[in-house]
């Protein structure tokens, strides 16, 4: 299967309605664009059948645009992938996303108090009811 269909069955199954976004891209171009990414080289992708982190490095910081999981527990593939994606952004980064303050954002404080990483931002705001929390961690 196509990685990006495959990212797009997890979203449609993973989120709400108003939070697919990623199912409006209709190809590649579409799919940088909503990524903010000037090219595929700046993408960490790192997608299994029931899961997928999506990141762009912009060199001084990365963003993880999104993330899901269905059938397994999110916390559990975040665990398993959070070596991987050390490895391709190294120490010493700064890191920025918007987790779910119901699901992702407790699962983000305790990777970062398991690795020792730092939060120097955090701002939480709602989305159609649903609260987020913008957060920005040094590796």
């Amino acid at each position: 299967m196509d990685v990006l269909k495959l990212i797009k069955k997890i979203e449609r199954r993973a989120y709400p309605a108003h939070m697919r976004e990623i199912n409006a891209c209709r190809n590649w171009d579409e799919f940088l664009e909503y990524c903010e990414a000037n090219s595929r080289e700046e993408l960490i992708l790192i997608v299994r059948q029931d899961f997928y982190l999506i990141a762009v490095d912009r060199g001084y910081e990365v963003e993880i645009v999104d993330m899901a999981s269905i059938g397994r527990c999110l916390s559990l593939n975040i665990f398993r992938v959070t070596n991987e994606l050390k490895a391709r952004i190294g120490e010493g980064r700064r890191l920025i996303m918007d987790a779910r303050k119901s699901t992702t954002y407790p699962i983000i404080k305790r990777l970062v108090r398991r690795y020792g990483w730092k939060v120097v931002e955090e701002d939480e705001w709602d989305w159609n009811g649903e609260k987020m929390v913008e957060i920005a961690i040094e590796t």
